[in-house]
């Protein structure tokens, strides 16, 4: 099976992808008829706050009359010549469009979401957090509401005793009150996995990425000739990341952490420090600021070396996954793929850098 995603000893394969509509309890109800004429287009961008989308999704006439489009969903599946399937996410209906097709039938046309618009919804009450209450349970009450799964690694962090409470008002996205308090403890933002399932945990590090979940690409092996761009943004990249707790304390708390030597931005080899510094509210310890700091500086935002690259459809990448690329490890902003045969799948890759002592 993965001598066939790799292309070990193969000169050619084959996919298709397949629709599957489910109940609001994710039951499977049947196989959704989409247009294979008309391919759809997956991506993930960890960019957005709704990550995996799947625009462009015309169905076959007459399967919009037998869809509940508020309540059903959606999950899409990879499966290979070799009968494996491979799950790329449950989705919601979303922008739906009904035309005409002939005497009455409608063709429909939409696009899909991730069951994170269930959660990138707005609060409809204040949501409030005292000082030692803990921050993943915090998570985990804002969550408990929602028909969603999630994973989330427990962690010892609290809202810091010697301040006030902290709070955000009636009409604030939820998701956006969970990826807060989740950039407090340094993990990365909200996603839904391949299987749909949530994630919640600590950002992750390429250089310490176990070498099993580590996906490959070689020099010259599993990549289209001409499709490969490397860029930097060296002038205006900080080497310097302070979290600072904004709340009222006794003490200072913040966190700094300065990319290592080896970087070619790092104040070293710049000569010079350039500073971002967030402010933060109901950090505990300085740890905690420490830790915010460096997930801070391998996000999305904070792009150095990227590398963008296209390659035969693997349906392993997932979010934030690690890709060796031609030796190097690099953390995954995102990827796009149209479904249909014969297709490329696009990759947008980050390169990190270890933490260093202050």
């Amino acid at each position: 099976m993965t001598d066939l995603l790799e292309l070990v000893n193969v000169t050619r394969r084959q996919a298709t992808w397949r629709f599957l509509l489910l109940d609001p309890g994710l039951k499977p109800l049947g196989e959704l008829e989409v247009d294979r004429t008309s391919p759809p287009s997956l991506s993930v961008d960890t960019s957005r706050a709704v990550k995996r989308t799947c625009s462009g999704v015309t169905l076959t006439p007459g399967e919009i009359a037998d869809i509940d489009v508020i309540g059903e969903r959606v999950s899409i599946t990879m499966v290979l010549e070799d009968g494996s399937e491979w799950p790329q996410g449950v989705f919601l209906f979303s922008d739906v469009s009904k035309f005409v097709f002939t005497q009455g039938v409608e063709i429909g046309a939409l696009n899909l979401v991730d069951q994170l618009l269930i959660v990138d919804q707005q609060l409809d009450q204040s949501f409030v957090m005292r000082p030692g209450d803990s921050i993943t349970d915090g998570i985990i009450d804002l969550l408990v509401p929602l028909p969603v799964t999630v994973v989330i690694d427990p962690s010892g962090a609290v809202v810091s005793p010697a301040q006030e409470a902290i709070s955000w008002p009636a009409g604030t996205s939820r998701l956006r009150v969970i990826n807060e308090l989740a950039t407090q403890i340094g993990y990365h933002e909200l996603f839904f996995d391949n299987d749909g399932v949530g994630q919640l945990h600590l950002m992750p590090n390429p250089d310490s990425t176990p070498d099993a979940d580590v996906l490959s690409y070689p020099v010259g092996r599993r990549t289209f000739f001409g499709t490969v761009t490397r860029s930097t943004n060296l002038l205006e990249l900080p080497n310097r990341f302070v979290v600072v707790n904004n709340g009222a304390t006794d003490v200072p708390i913040f966190g700094l952490y300065d990319v290592p030597d080896s970087a070619p931005h790092s104040a070293t080899n710049r000569g010079f420090v350039i500073s971002h510094v967030e402010q933060l509210q109901g950090i505990n310890t300085n740890e905690d600021a420490e830790r915010a700091a460096v997930s801070l500086a391998r996000s999305w935002r904070w792009a150095f070396e990227t590398v963008e690259f296209a390659g035969p459809p693997d349906p392993r990448h997932d979010t934030y996954t690690t890709v060796d690329f031609d030796g190097t490890r690099y953390l995954e902003l995102g990827w796009s793929l149209t479904l249909r045969e014969g297709t490329e799948m696009r990759h947008q890759l980050r390169r990190t850098y270890e933490t260093t002592e202050v």
